[in-house]
């Protein structure tokens, strides 16, 4: 008797029309991969989207793309498929394809609170010309530090700077290290991704500026390598980029079969990978920048306001009243501060079960982490973890 042949699911041809020579865009490509394999028979074909400008022509009898838009012609290219088309990033005006990316104003806002949190009350924003996230996230970064009362200089460059080795030798690349140099001592500056506060880190190392006890370095995507290429190594914004790829495949895998345009989404920012480039606490008084470290170093400890005082003498009334004048807020509330930070980064990160993220980051029991999330972030540790999933449209 002939045995009965299985039927052969439909094989969809899901054209990648991305650069993959970023460390965000292979963090996108991780989770579409995952979104795909193995339940899905998706043949991914990779498009490298500069063929465009050399005259190529997008792929023929795709069922889906998934791109990031860099430049007109890729538009060009793919508005006349058929096809659903959705993006990952955010780089051009007028694009028309919905896209999944980061929430760029709320990345830019968790900046000015991760250098308003050490201390620094002037600020600055390196972005790159002419991209729609880098503007997004100076926006963000711009409105907060107005609403804390704290002064920003802002200060774009080209996105070609990047691309070398960085050079005093053009008198544009001149007059931006001067622009460093004018800085009030010390300031926290913000970099629009890791790629430039990379830049800014090599010119301050030639033009002898201390990171980051003159200027203190935040970048985002918190792409490891780079980061710990500079020195010091950099702390970097965390965006969700394997999460942006599986939305974006999810909703690529829902237009195909109902025939809909893709929905797109933001996603906020998971936190903030500190590393030694923002670390410094830019406050005067030597007692509070101590307690300031000795929290950091020790609040997943369980550390308490006592033990905080053993390693830094005085009494309670004073630090506190210290800590005030400083930072406008209480040891204790610097303590759970911290503490909430390292829960909402496990718990974006992780699937380790809320008791156990608890435990970890120094607060003993889920539901007293949980009162303070709410406390600080408006969300439960349940919403916290799934908030980064669910679309912000």
């Amino acid at each position: 008797m002939q045995a009965s042949r299985r039927p052969q699911r439909t094989r969809k041809r899901i054209a990648i029309v991305l650069h993959e020579d970023s460390f965000y865009i292979r963090s996108v490509l991780r989770g579409v991969a995952s979104y795909a394999r193995p339940a899905r028979p998706w043949r991914l074909e990779r498009v490298p989207p500069e063929d465009f400008q050399r005259g190529g022509k997008a792929p023929a009898r795709c069922d889906g793309v998934i791109t990031h838009i860099h430049h007109p012609s890729v538009v060009h290219e793919l508005e006349p498929l058929a096809c659903p088309v959705i993006g990952v990033s955010s780089l051009i005006e007028d694009d028309p394809f919905p896209a999944v990316t980061a929430d760029d104003m709320a990345v830019g806002r968790l900046a000015c609170g991760h250098l308003r949190d050490h201390g620094h009350r002037h600020l600055a924003f390196v972005g790159l010309r002419d991209l729609v996230f880098a503007r997004q996230r100076r926006l963000g970064f711009l409105r907060a530090a107005e609403e804390a009362g704290l002064d920003v200089a802002a200060h774009d460059i080209a996105l070609r700077w990047l691309l070398r080795s960085p050079s005093s030798d053009s008198k544009p690349v001149r007059a931006f290290i001067d622009w460093l140099r004018a800085l009030p001592v010390p300031t926290g500056l913000f970099a629009c991704n890791d790629a430039a506060a990379w830049f800014v880190s090599e010119l301050c190392r030639q033009a002898e500026i201390e990171v980051p006890l003159e200027i203190a370095i935040l970048g985002v995507d918190n792409d490891d390598l780079l980061c710990r290429l500079a020195y010091p190594p950099l702390s970097s914004v965390i965006v969700p980029g394997e999460r942006i790829g599986y939305l974006a495949a999810e909703q690529l895998d829902l237009a195909m079969t109902d025939g809909r345009a893709p929905a797109g989404a933001r996603l906020p920012p998971v936190g903030v990978a500190t590393r030694q480039s923002s670390q410094f606490y830019a406050v005067d008084d030597p007692e509070v920048a101590a307690a300031l470290t000795h929290i950091r170093d020790h609040a997943a400890d369980g550390l308490t306001v006592a033990e905080l005082l053993q390693a830094v003498p005085m009494s309670r009334r004073s630090l506190e009243r210290r800590f005030h004048a400083v930072l406008g807020r209480t040891p204790l509330d610097e303590i759970h501060r911290v503490r909430v930070e390292a829960a909402r980064q496990m718990l974006a990160q992780t699937t380790l079960p809320i008791d156990e993220v608890a435990r970890r980051c120094g607060f003993g029991r889920a539901n007293y982490m949980s009162r303070l999330l709410v406390r600080f972030t408006g969300r439960t540790p349940r919403e916290v973890r799934r908030g980064l999933w669910d679309a912000e449209a």
